[in-house]
């Protein structure tokens, strides 16, 4: 796995949160503002997230009360690539380390083996960007999503269609 990210890194690509997690943090809040969410005092899932938590870094910023990013590559809080960057960015976010440390929760297992009680508590909204197109079953990933949900929570997924070249983002409600 180490050589994909090797290649990924020389090439460039990678998930969109780790390159550019203002302009996708942009897109989701523009989406959830025109359909009445917020991240404001809630708990937000993230599938998906990628080896940084960069995105997270935004979500509280936004005023989530805590985030739990979930994606089998994530790295570590304190792995020493992943504090030189959030700490980098936590300076320009004007947001607190030991406090990011606190709310900030990196499950690093595969989606469809983990319980809610492993996410800390149940989720007030779970979201992804562009993961379901990319796994075996997208319905048992959406089933554990529904799973993880507090009553009155939301799941809003974005996902990409190669057949015809677009994208949505879907909100569901439990």
């Amino acid at each position: 796995m180490a050589i994909l990210f090797w290649i990924m890194r020389l090439r460039g690509d990678g998930n969109t949160a780790e390159q550019t997690p203002d302009a996708l943090f942009q897109n989701w809040q523009e989406w959830m503002q025109q359909n009445g969410q917020t991240f404001a005092g809630r708990h937000v899932v993230e599938i998906g997230s990628g080896r940084y938590a960069r995105f997270g870094l935004r979500l509280l910023k936004a005023g989530a009360r805590w985030v739990t990013l979930v994606d089998f590559y994530a790295l570590p809080l304190e792995h020493a690539e992943q504090r030189e960057l959030l700490r980098a960015d936590c300076s320009n976010l004007g947001l607190d380390w030991d406090q990011v440390r606190a709310r900030l929760h990196i499950v690093r297992d595969d989606v469809l083996r983990l319980s809610a009680g492993q996410l800390g508590e149940p989720a007030d909204l779970v979201f992804s960007t562009a993961v379901l197109e990319h796994v075996r079953d997208p319905r048992a990933i959406l089933g554990q999503c529904w799973a993880w949900l507090r009553p009155g929570g939301s799941a809003c997924i974005w996902w990409t269609c190669a057949t015809t070249i677009s994208s949505s983002a879907t909100p569901l409600r439990c």
